[in-house]
């Protein structure tokens, strides 16, 4: 299955600021998450992102915030993004292939990811833009 840009979204999960520092390489995440959102926007593929609870753990990182319209970011309190139901009722939700990137890894990218999945949409993580606050262990 190979991704096609008129039929995917890209989708930024919680990165943001007071969470970040926390992360494992969290400089790199970001990095490789915002050459992302520049190459999505140059393909004229929509971008979304989340931000698990702002009040507590910061806005999504300023540098890729700047970015992204105000309308484009999506405030959550559950770990899965498409649990708010926000996501899905977005005009990007006509779009059937969903790019994941984001953190945290094992918890909100993941729950999110099993909840695209049920919706029987296809899904595709992009590792080096994926985090974590312990290394990720290779077996």
């Amino acid at each position: 299955m190979r991704i096609q840009a008129q039929d995917s979204v890209l989708l930024v999960v919680d990165i943001q600021t007071r969470l970040l520092p926390a992360i494992h390489q969290g400089e790199t995440v970001l990095a490789n998450a915002t050459w992302l959102v520049d190459v999505a926007q140059t393909l004229k593929i929509p971008v979304l992102a989340t931000e698990q609870y702002p009040q507590g753990l910061g806005l999504t990182e300023a540098n890729l915030r700047a970015r992204l319209p105000d309308k484009a970011i999506f405030e959550k309190i559950h770990f899965s993004a498409v649990t708010e139901g926000n996501l899905l009722k977005h005009t990007a939700a006509q779009r059937q292939q969903w790019v994941v990137v984001g953190t945290e890894a094992h918890v909100c990218v993941q729950q999110t990811v099993l909840d695209l999945l049920a919706q029987g949409l296809q899904v595709f993580v992009v590792e080096e833009a994926v985090g974590s606050r312990k290394p990720q262990i290779k077996v």
